[in-house]
């Protein structure tokens, strides 16, 4: 009876079971949460890129004779710590009919997401911005 007893009491031992199923959740609860965060500070970063483009753009109207390195200037300062991730700013001017033209801006920004334990995924994000181009300087 004392043998049945004691392995009663053994099975309904649950002192380390919350321990050990914390210690086996902890990992997958860690990399999704620094998964969630790696993917917010990606769309912040690609949101960046965006806003100094159009920035770049917003300069280019009132300034039609900027040239692309000035521009990329504007989108660089404007990223600040983030430029390091900043591939290429480039320029196509189009004619637009008798209104003049259209400035056509492009950026190219790479980033690589990565969570630790888990695979690297690089990305490469391209933003397109159209602008119109005056005939006529602001000076």
């Amino acid at each position: 009876m004392s043998a049945r007893r004691t392995l009663g009491a053994f099975s309904s031992a649950q002192g380390g079971a919350s321990a050990a199923e914390f210690a086996l959740c902890l990992p997958l609860l860690a990399a999704l949460l620094m998964g969630v965060f790696e993917f917010g500070w990606t769309q912040h970063c690609l949101s960046s890129v965006r806003y100094g483009l159009e920035k770049a753009g917003r300069h280019l109207t009132v300034h039609p004779d900027a040239t692309e390195e000035q521009l990329a200037e504007i989108v660089e300062t404007q990223l600040g710590d983030l430029a390091s991730g900043l591939d290429s700013v480039s320029l196509a001017r189009e004619a637009r009919g008798p209104t003049g033209q259209t400035g056509v801006l492009t950026a190219v920004y790479q980033r690589t997401v990565g969570i630790p334990g888990l695979v690297a995924i690089p990305i490469s994000y391209e933003a397109v911005t159209e602008t119109p181009i005056s005939q006529f300087s602001a000076y």
